[in-house]
C-alpha cells in the first residue's frame, strides 16, 4: 500500500470512527447505523441499529405509526454480521449486527443490502409477524445464497425490474429481482470500495467509488459509457444528483463538483466549490440552486452554471452546527436537514433563512446521521441513538407522532 493511501485509510479509521460510525474508541468500537425511513403508501420501512427491518402502517385518526412486520423476528439475530471492509468499517466488529442501507420499495417488495454482503428482498404484501425468512412466497430471496459479496454501506435502487448497489469489494452488482441472478455477465468492478448509493436515469447507473472516479454504466449490460477523465483528490462516497444533463457531486476531497453527462468530463464554467471537511450526503436542486450538506457543519447553496455560493446555514461569520452527513428532504419550498448536533433544521430553500429547528432549546436528538424523507406534510427522522423515529410538521416542525424501532 502507498504511503499516501495509508495515511488516507488511518484517517477514515479515527475520523469515520469517531464521528460518523459512533464508534467510541479504536478497539472499543460500537458501530450504528445509520438507514432511513422511507415511505410507501402509508407504510413506512427502515433499518434498524439491530440490524433489522421494521415496517410501520400509517394511521389517520389519530395520526399514529404502528408496527405491522419485522425481519429477522424479534429475538433473532440481525442482519449485518461478517461482512468486513476498509476505512472506518475496519473498526466495527465483524459479528455486529448493523445496517447503513435504506429500504428501496418497488411493486410489493422491499429490498434491502446489509453489512453482511447481502441483499434481501421481502414480499410486502404476505410477509406479517411472525413468518420466518424465507417463506413459501414469490419475491422473497437472498443474493447471494451463500457466502457474501462485500459489506454494504450504500442503498439498493431499482429500475426497470433490476436492482443496482455497490459493495466494499468495490464492484456494481446488478440483480435480475426475479430471478435474483446476475443480470449482467459479471459485476462491474471499480478501483476501489463503493459504499454510495448508485443514480439510474435515462438507462444509465452513475456511481462514484474511493478510487477518486465517477462511472457512468449503460444498466442494460453493465458496459462502461464513461469513466471521469479526471480524479478528485479524495474518495468518493456521495450519491449523484442528476439535474438539467448535469451529475452534482461532492467528494472526500472537501470539494462539490458539476460533470457533464454526456462525457464525464468537468462541467465547462462550473467551479468546484471547496469546503471546510468531506461532502457525503446527495444534494438536492431547487430553482437551478443547488443545495448540499458538508461534513463541516454547514448546507450550502450553489449556483447549478457557476459553483458560486449563493447562501450558507450557518453563515459563514456564525459558528457551524454539527456534522451533516445525511441526505436533506426538499419538501416544497423548505429545505430539512439532520445534524450530528442533535437536531433536525428547516430552512427557506430560497434564502437559507431558519423557519425553525427541533428539539427546541437545550434538547437534543442523538445525532442525526440518517437522511430525511419527506411526505405529504411531514418529514421523518430516524434518532439512531434512542432508536425512535420522529414524524414532524414540515411547517411548524412539531412532532406528529413517533415510534420505538427497538425490540
Amino acid at each position: 500500500m502507498t504511503k499516501p493511501k495509508a495515511l488516507f485509510l488511518f484517517a477514515l479509521l479515527v475520523g469515520g470512527c469517531l464521528l460518523l460510525s459512533g464508534c467510541a474508541a479504536i478497539g472499543t468500537a460500537t458501530p450504528i447505523g445509520w438507514s432511513a425511513p422511507v415511505m410507501d403508501d402509508d407504510v413506512i420501512y427502515v433499518g434498524t441499529t439491530e440490524g433489522k427491518v421494521v415496517s410501520y402502517t400509517l394511521f389517520s385518526e389519530p395520526r399514529v405509526a404502528a408496527e405491522w412486520w419485522r425481519f429477522p423476528l424479534r429475538g433473532e439475530l440481525g442482519l449485518g454480521g461478517g461482512g468486513g471492509g476498509g476505512g472506518f468499517l475496519a473498526c466495527m466488529p465483524t459479528a455486529a449486527a448493523v445496517m447503513y442501507s435504506t429500504p428501496f420499495v418497488a411493486d410489493g417488495a422491499v429490498y434491502i443490502g446489509a453489512y453482511d454482503g447481502r441483499v434481501y428482498a421481502l414480499n410486502t404484501s404476505s410477509r406479517v409477524a411472525g413468518y420466518s425468512f424465507p417463506q413459501e412466497s414469490e419475491g422473497e430471496w437472498v443474493y447471494p445464497e451463500e457466502d457474501s459479496i462485500g459489506a454494504i454501506v450504500g442503498s439498493p435502487v431499482v429500475a426497470e425490474g433490476i436492482l443496482y448497489i455497490g459493495s466494499a469489494d468495490g464492484n456494481l452488482y446488478a440483480i435480475d429481482i426475479v430471478t435474483s441472478e446476475l443480470a449482467w455477465d459479471s459485476p462491474f468492478a471499480t478501483g476501489d470500495d463503493i459504499w454510495a448509493t448508485p443514480l439510474v436515469h435515462d438507462g444509465v447507473v452513475y456511481i462514484g467509488s474511493f478510487d477518486h472516479k465517477i462511472y457512468a454504466i449503460d444498466a442494460a449490460d453493465g458496459t462502461l459509457v464513461w469513466e471521469s477523465p479526471f480524479q478528485t483528490d479524495g474518495a468518493i462516497a456521495a450519491t449523484p444528483l442528476f439535474y438539467n444533463n448535469t451529475i452534482y457531486i461532492g467528494s472526500f476531497d472537501r470539494k462539490f463538483y458539476a460533470v457533464d453527462t454526456s462525457t464525464g468530463k468537468a462541467k465547462e464554467g462550473f467551479i468546484p466549490f471547496p469546503a471546510g471537511n468531506w461532502f457525503w450526503g446527495r444534494a438536492v436542486a431547487y430553482d437551478d440552486t443547488i443545495i448540499v450538506g458538508c461534513v463541516d457543519g454547514r448546507v450550502y447553496a450553489l449556483d447549478a452554471e457557476t459553483g458560486e455560493r449563493k447562501w450558507s446555514f450557518p453563515e459563514l461569520d456564525e459558528g457551524p452546527v454539527g456534522p451533516i452527513r445525511g441526505d436533506p428532504a426538499l419538501a416544497g419550498e423548505v429545505v430539512i436537514f439532520g445534524s450530528d448536533d442533535g437536531k433536525v433544521y428547516a430552512l427557506d430553500a430560497a434564502s437559507g433563512h431558519l423557519i425553525w429547528d427541533y428539539p427546541h432549546g437545550e434538547d437534543r436528538f442523538g445525532p442525526i446521521r440518517a437522511s430525511l424523507y419527506a411526505g405529504d406534510g411531514e418529514v421523518y427522522v430516524h434518532d439512531t441513538r434512542n432508536h425512535y423515529i420522529y414524524a414532524l410538521g414540515v411547517e411548524h416542525g412539531n412532532v406528529l407522532w413517533s415510534v420505538s424501532t427497538a425490540e
